[in-house]
């Protein structure tokens, strides 16, 4: 899987509810070249997330905190930036390469402590926006480390020692 990371700038470079629209205008941009994934659904469910989207941004929790798309074979982390830091930060919006053969998508948003309940509350009844956290990513060379490189058992039958 892919890992991208992208850096939003939030408050006081940009409002809240323009740096929200910015998430989901890259995550929008980044799935319309997935041919397996509804454009309409992917609208509707950002729409309907937007308001949590926007408060997470306004109470700073963005920063560390990522909203995570996954798209495999695209993870993509957003994170919004506020306070001195979004001053002339170098921002890449727009559309994230990746996920054109992504046959399904889920936005983890995280639910911060502060905003646990409106987040849940509103996030609830959508079908790809959720604030499960995302599935761990392995590094591929940690993904191998796992695989091993002999089947020792295979060997020893193929030998005859069994």
């Amino acid at each position: 899987m892919s890992v991208r990371h992208r850096s939003i700038a939030g408050a006081p470079q940009r409002p809240a509810g323009a740096a929200a629209a910015q998430v989901s205008e890259m995550v929008t941009e980044t799935l319309t070249p997935a041919s397996a994934v509804d454009d309409t659904q992917v609208a509707s469910e950002l729409d309907a997330a937007l308001p949590a989207i926007r408060s997470l941004i306004a109470a700073k929790q963005l920063a560390d905190d990522p909203i995570v798309l996954v798209a495999d074979p695209l993870r993509l982390e957003i994170r919004v930036v506020s306070g001195p830091k979004a001053l002339g930060m170098d921002e890449q919006l727009g559309k994230v390469v990746g996920a054109a053969r992504a046959t399904d998508w889920s936005l983890h948003v995280p639910a911060g402590a502060i905003l646990a309940s409106l987040v849940t509350r509103a996030l609830a009844k959508l079908e790809h926006v959720t604030i499960d956290p995302a599935p761990t990513h392995k590094p591929h060379a940690a993904a191998l480390a796992d695989t091993p490189v002999l089947d020792l058992e295979a060997l020893r039958l193929v030998g005859g020692d069994g």
